[in-house]
């Protein structure tokens, strides 16, 4: 049998980190003086302590994807009745200042814009205390809108300050909902108090500085409208008035300046827990790693714990410590593998939930609400905590054990009106102590282990290769978000034993904990209309909790076994077949072993671990769909964010991301546990759908899942195909839409989900092996719901063929989906491939493109292009028109084929016109067609290709967009030609040096919109590595690759580095 864990490049992430800068509180080292585990405020005190008391090296991880498990993932958030704040961390958490009021609010009306929901009101912005973090950061309205404000409690008011977004809109004739937007007056009416019936006109003042995102590209100024009160107030409506000549306008913020700052003190939110804990650690100079369990714990021969081999996304590490402080919540690490100490064969626990109305009630459950200053109220939703209390059998002290427990405790604690649940069930045992009580014993650790002497005796640090084997079942899914949920739903109803494994405390991914409740493309057919269905009716109040509680009810009557807050962290393979796989848990770790697996990371991390090719990052241009991370308002459903980039298969680049997020997040409850990404490793597959299937609607005998789309990419484009493809999308007029919308078909067959070279296991949701233009076009909820469903259906069937998907009849599959209805009946006639190889089908093609591009889909393809490049050339030569010569020197071009360079540079040097004919429904769009003549032209590598590039690269001034930079220096790095190495190098150092050396000099990340920090640093990479390409000048393109290699931004140094690993002229 042969073991593997994650691969080459866990070490490689290790060794990343170690050329960071020392500082860097996530950078993992070898050893420690004063080693932390667990993430709880006892740890934190601890951690903090030791460093206050002389310990240089002192780390602390945790397997939480935050800090204070033990307040914010249990909502155990209060003192004892009575008792008041009195040790200074205690007092951090509870104590704050305001300068502006806190208020709820009512629209007279709702935003009603027909494409970009991020423009609409859906989760109250407007009252957050932050400034906006982006141009898209405002409310859309095409007239006058009034807001009834109320503060939450009567208020000296200095001065009332409105903040609108200004901007110059597109032609108003062709863009009808891109015009100018514009603010005419803003007015506040008093309510109360004793300016009672006065109206109040807000000035017009200057331009508000501080928004971030591309304001400046997009033409889009701040500007704030302020007003002085001096008088106490608490409810007023503010009108603002959209300008006369404007065609709409956006509000951006309202703010109630205090007279005096208030002191608060009020017990915190679970947002609230986390900031201060992150800032207590950073602040005191702390290493820590969040989503990082202990596997094995190594001890001196005279037992004392001399060090640990850690787990997480990124791999397995050995830290060694010259002492330790076990601050796990019930002494994980000193018992390390005993579990929890059940007697009798049953334990008691609880868990907190918060819920709007009634409280939760099951036989036996003793409930208890909080003390009266918890009641939690936010825009008009009131709540309330309830601690429930319960005895639930324990077959033994295992995680196994354990998680059954949980599982029926959110069964006893579910009530329709639920606005937050705890992550966590708590053990009643003795053990449990209130808050400062946690934080002094944890203070004294932490004083006694930085004076105590380094652990006596010897130790071998050689982790364990044997674990226990916690279970056997037909299926295992690893990932219980969007798709992998349904997948498990659909094996177990087929009849497999099936165990889902989900490292978060909630199913769903996305769709619930990412706070993306709706459903915004996708193909609605199939288990996703099921799922809709079944989630309506199970009552509930709040969509998150509605949904969390519908697919573990689904999970349940399946007879799914589900593992919550568990991390499948690596993969047992035998003769290339999966066979088995590593658990990761609070409690210890353990392997399951199945006939079959189902990789629902969204990471492909298992496949990964079992050794299965993957694609990310490369030295090629960098792209990557922007991420976000939701706040969590209470009883908001839909709550969207995009705002940096984030690489899921590092912890180090997870913790950022988590960190800057947190640190960044509005004023809301909490934060989601995970961030919304759009992108993340994929497998290399059987076979990738590429955009020329996309544009060819390619039937597939193996169809799984049809995906239906636009090409909703946060971000660009990269794939040469955008400049090449015929129209072939449905032409669409969707709801509240203005004009038709591109939405793609996307048969998506079996073989994409299938890792080359390995069986037993099949992929699922955006770990999937595409093409990565296609993945916008595949990763809606409702198509990845569908997907789960069909690989869990091909999974049972794949038992019965031991574990191998490749064996499953593929027509009775079909059959099956079909009649599940996540199947067309016309696929059940997919027989065969249809053929896009052959000399008769690549002559043909080549034929018709010259008139429109119809046929690049197959003169494109990675196998025909060989074979074309004679066709090509002859049809060249003997095209009668200009736009067939145009399309034939353009498609030669990206060849390599520099026989059209004369055309390509006479249109690129602005002496001959791009003809232009109808590419609407186009993959890609048919967008930005001159960055295409570009990048051709750099690709026939011809020395006359040189002077036009030279001089559209002139045209690059600092400011420009990403789409100005794109065109020259992707064309001048295909070129590779050093005379271009000058003219790169001044215009990089006139785009200026953007990587950062630590993690601390980062600011917090939040709202919608990537803004300029990505913004600069994607443009000066991108003329680095053209610059690389041309051969470099000076060193600088080596110098501006290595800062980035060192930087704490995770893709940001994975792609300088695989530039600098690159041959100079062979980065394409």
């Amino acid at each position: 049998m042969r073991n593997v864990w994650m691969w080459a490049a866990v070490w490689a992430c290790w060794a990343c980190c170690g050329v960071r800068a020392a500082g860097d509180p996530a950078v993992t080292p070898d050893e420690v003086d004063v080693l932390v585990v667990g993430g709880t405020v006892k740890g934190v005190a601890a951690a903090t302590a030791a460093k206050q008391a002389g310990a240089k090296r002192v780390y602390l991880v945790t397997p939480f994807t935050y800090l204070g498990e033990d307040m914010a993932g249990t909502l155990e958030l209060g003192l004892p009745p009575g008792d008041q704040p009195t040790l200074p961390l205690v007092r951090k958490l509870w104590s704050g200042t305001a300068g502006l009021a806190a208020f709820d609010y009512t629209p007279s009306h709702r935003s009603p814009h027909p494409r970009w929901g991020f423009h609409n009101d859906w989760w109250e912005r407007l009252s957050e205390p932050g400034k906006p973090s982006n141009p898209t950061d405002g409310v859309y309205y095409e007239d006058d809108i009034a807001y009834a404000c109320e503060l939450r409690k009567t208020s000296k008011i200095a001065r009332i300050e409105v903040v609108v977004f200004e901007k110059k809109g597109r032609n108003q004739a062709k863009h009808p909902r891109e015009g100018d937007a514009a603010t005419g007056a803003v007015t506040c009416r008093v309510l109360d108090g004793p300016l009672k019936g006065q109206t109040i006109a807000l000035t017009r003042q200057d331009k508000a500085g501080g928004i971030g995102g591309d304001a400046q590209l997009l033409g889009v100024d701040a500007v704030s409208w302020q007003a002085a009160v001096g008088a106490e107030l608490r409810q007023v409506e503010i009108k603002v008035v959209k300008a006369s000549s404007a065609q709409h306008q956006y509000v951006a913020r309202i703010w109630f300046h205090l007279a005096d700052a208030e002191k608060i003190s009020e017990p915190p939110s679970p947002l609230k827990v986390k900031r201060v804990l992150d800032r207590e650690l950073v602040d005191a100079g702390v290493g820590f790693l969040t989503g990082t369990a202990v596997r094995d714990v190594f001890r001196t021969d005279r037992g004392e714990i001399a060090g640990v081999e850690i787990v997480n996304r990124s791999g397995r590490h050995v830290i060694r410590a010259k002492r330790t402080v076990d601050a796990t919540r019930y002494g994980a690490l000193t018992d390390f593998g005993k579990g929890l100490a059940v007697v009798g064969g049953e334990a008691a626990f609880s868990r907190v939930v918060l819920a709007e109305g009634k409280a939760p009630f099951a036989p036996g459950m003793k409930v208890e609400p909080f003390g009266e200053a918890f009641p939690i109220s936010h825009a008009g939703i009131t709540g309330r905590l309830y601690r429930c209390t319960f005895t639930l059998p324990m077959k033994d002290g295992t995680y196994p054990s354990f998680a059954a427990a949980e599982w029926e405790a959110r069964e006893k604690t579910w009530v329709d009106g639920m606005l937050d649940d705890a992550d966590l069930l708590v053990w009643r045992t003795a053990a449990w102590k209130d808050l400062e009580t946690r934080i002094r014993e944890g203070e004294a650790l932490g004083r006694a282990v930085a004076s105590a002497p380094a652990v006596a005796g010897s130790a071998a640090f050689n982790p364990s290769s044997r674990l226990p084997v916690w279970g056997e079942y037909d299926v295992v899914v690893v990932g219980g978000g969007t798709s992998g949920s349904p997948a498990a739903i659909a094996a177990a109803r087929a009849g497999a034993r099936v165990l889902l494994v989900e490292y978060l405390q909630v199913l769903g991914g996305v769709g619930t904990d990412g706070m993306i409740l709706g459903y915004y493309d996708g193909n609605h057919c199939g288990f996703t209309e099921a799922f809709k269905k079944a989630n309506r009716e199970i009552g509930g109040r709040h969509g998150l909790y509605r949904r969390a509680e519908t697919w573990r009810k689904l999970c349940r009557e399946a007879g799914v076994t589900v593992w919550l807050g568990a991390m499948g962290t690596g993969a047992i393979v035998e003769n290339g077949k999966v066979v088995g796989t590593e658990v990761a848990t609070p409690l210890g770790c353990g392997v399951v072993r199945a006939t079959c697996f189902v990789d629902a990371t969204g990471n492909s991390d298992l496949a990964a671990a079992a050794g299965a090719a993957t694609e990310f990052l490369s030295a090629q241009e960098f792209a990557l769909q922007s991420a976000g991370q939701a706040p969590h308002r209470l009883g908001r459903d839909t709550i969207n964010s995009d705002f940096g980039f984030v690489d899921d298969s590092s912890a180090y680049d997870l913790w950022l991301f988590g960190l800057r997020a947190r640190a960044g997040a509005p004023n809301a409850w909490d934060l989601a546990k995970m961030p919304d990404s759009r992108e993340r490793r994929r497998i290399v597959p059987d076979y990738a759908v590429n955009a020329q299937d996309v544009t060819a609607r390619r039937p597939f005998p193996d169809v799984v899942v049809q995906s239906r789309s636009r090409q909703d990419s946060h971000g660009y484009l990269t794939d040469d195909f955008r400049f090449l493809s015929e129209s072939s999308a449905n032409l669409v007029k969707l709801k509240r839409e203005t004009s038709l919308s591109a939405v793609f078909d996307v048969n998506v067959p079996l073989r994409s989900l299938l890792p080359k070279g390995l069986s037993g296991i099949a992929v699922v949701g955006i770990g999937t092996g595409c093409a990565r233009d296609v993945l916008p076009m595949i990763r809606m909820q409702a198509d990845l719901m569908n997907m789960g469903y069909a690989v869990g259906t091909a999974a049972a069937m794949a038992v019965g063929q031991g574990g191998e998907f490749r064996s499953v009849d593929l027509a009775d599959l079909r059959k099956k989906l079909v009649a599940l209805k996540i199947l067309r009946p016309e696929t059940l006639a997919w027989e065969q491939d249809v053929d896009v190889t052959s000399d008769a089908v690549l002559a043909a093609a080549v034929k018709t493109m010259g008139r429109d591009f119809t046929g690049t889909h197959v003169v494109y393809r990675p196998e025909n292009r060989a074979r074309a490049l004679p066709l090509l050339r002859a049809a060249f030569t003997a095209a009668a028109t200009d736009v067939e010569k145009q399309n034939y020197a353009v498609m030669l071009g990206f060849l390599g084929d520099a026989t059209g360079t004369e055309i390509l540079a006479d249109i690129v040097s602005g002496r001959r016109k791009i003809i232009t004919f109808d590419r609407t429904g186009a993959f890609g769009g048919g967008g930005q067609p001159m960055i295409g003549y570009m990048i051709a032209l750099g690709r026939t590598k011809a020395k006359s290709a040189l002077a036009p590039l030279l001089k559209a690269l002139s045209g690059v001034k600092p400011g420009a967009s990403m789409l100005t930079v794109r065109g020259p220096t992707l064309a001048l790095e295909a070129l590779g030609d050093p005379e271009a190495a000058p003219a790169l190098a001044e215009k990089l150092k006139v785009f200026g040096a953007h990587a950062v050396e630590k993690a601390t000099d980062l600011p917090p990340l939040g709202g919608y919109g990537l803004g300029p920090e990505m913004d600069a640093c994607i443009k000066e990479l991108a003329l680095a590595r053209a610059l690389w390409a041309c051969g470099d000048h000076e060193g600088l393109a080596r110098k501006t690759l290595e800062s980035y290699a060192r930087d704490p931004r995770g893709v940001l140094s994975a792609h300088a580095k695989a530039i600098l690993a690159s041959e100079r002229g062979d980065v394409r």
